[in-house]
């Protein structure tokens, strides 16, 4: 089972074979997977849970010009509000020539 989740990743047979397989970790109390890739400097990995589904933990990335680290959580609630009506910006307002399309 956690060598078919490697290999949707990127893993040997997969088509992605820039990625490798180093092992197992834990995030966050979850046994995972880490998978990694070497290219021009930049070394991105990604830990993957081995229980339940798939999901893409943490990802992080050393080297480049945007080095940083990622963790996921996944069917976690999430407390989203809407800002005060006097922070909030209409790009469309003052604007000639219809809505902004980005």
């Amino acid at each position: 089972m956690v060598w078919q989740r490697a290999t949707a990743l990127g893993a040997s047979g997969s088509g992605r074979e820039d990625r490798r397989q180093e092992g197992t970790t834990e995030v966050d109390g979850q046994q995972a997977i880490t998978l990694t890739r070497e290219q021009a400097g930049v070394t991105d990995r990604w830990h993957v849970a081995t229980e339940g589904q798939p999901y893409i933990l943490k990802s992080s990335r050393s080297g480049g010009a945007l080095p940083g680290e990622t963790t996921l959580d996944y069917n976690k609630p999430v407390d989203a509000k809407a800002p005060p009506a006097a922070d909030v910006v209409d790009v469309n307002k003052g604007r000639r020539g219809g809505p902004c399309v980005g």
